[in-house]
């Protein structure tokens, strides 16, 4: 495969991740499980669907196993080390956007607000 081809395909990944992960932090959608997350594991599950690095991170993993899935049919322990790593550039761009749209001000990206409304 070449290797703008790779590329693509990484950034496709990437670019995907981190919709889910805006998706399940922010969205006015997943807004009553957020807060019913928090509610029943204010210490694991409610600080993971509000945290963009966690979510991000296992966004990523998720993306990337099911990419090795569907294209490949099977997991092998490649697609595993995939995962990781894909996870874990996920969660560190979804830090990044988060903080670049943050100190641009284009939208308030502190969902932990809706705990209050």
């Amino acid at each position: 495969m070449p290797a703008q081809t790779n590329f693509a395909f990484l950034f496709v990944l990437l670019l995907s991740s981190y919709g889910l992960t805006i998706i399940i932090t922010e969205s006015y959608l997943f807004k009553p499980l957020r807060k019913l997350l928090y509610r029943y594991s204010p210490r694991f599950l409610g600080k993971l669907v509000y945290c963009c690095i966690c979510t991000g991170f296992w966004a990523g993993a998720l993306t990337s196993g099911l990419s090795s899935f569907v294209f490949e049919g099977h997991l092998s322990s490649a697609s595993v080390l995939e995962m990781f790593l894909i996870g874990w550039a996920s969660s560190g761009l979804n830090w990044f956007l988060h903080v670049l749209i943050f100190a641009l001000g284009v939208t308030d990206v502190t969902p932990e607000a809706d705990l209050n409304g």
